[in-house]
């Protein structure tokens, strides 16, 4: 049986360094690139590909912890299904925050 993890999202899709580094990709895309990768379990190219161009593309160290984190929470709740929009919040033209539902083959 799937059950549901709501990730309260720590990416803030448009962040001024995102933005600049992804200016021609929607909110939509981005999230879409992410979250496919990391279904296909390619965690290293999500934020990779997340953070090009940011002042995280600058630190590796932290880059690592994040990804070594992602894939221990892979492991603990299995191989993510889907991921759904929750809610966004748009706080201004260049901040806006969204929490995702993201599905997965284990529950908690």
């Amino acid at each position: 049986m799937i059950r549901a993890l709501v990730l309260a999202t720590a990416i803030v899709l448009a962040a001024p360094q995102i933005v600049h580094a992804q200016s021609s990709a929607t909110p939509d895309v981005v999230a879409d690139s992410f979250f496919g990768s990391l279904k296909a379990g390619q965690t290293g190219k999500a934020y990779e590909d997340l953070w090009r161009g940011s002042i995280m593309d600058r630190t590796q160290a932290d880059v690592d912890f994040v990804i070594t984190q992602t894939d221990g929470a892979m492991k603990t709740y299995g191989r993510m299904s889907d991921w759904e929009l929750m809610k966004e919040e748009v706080l201004s033209p260049s901040l806006r925050i969204r929490t995702y539902l993201l599905r997965f083959d284990q529950g908690a």
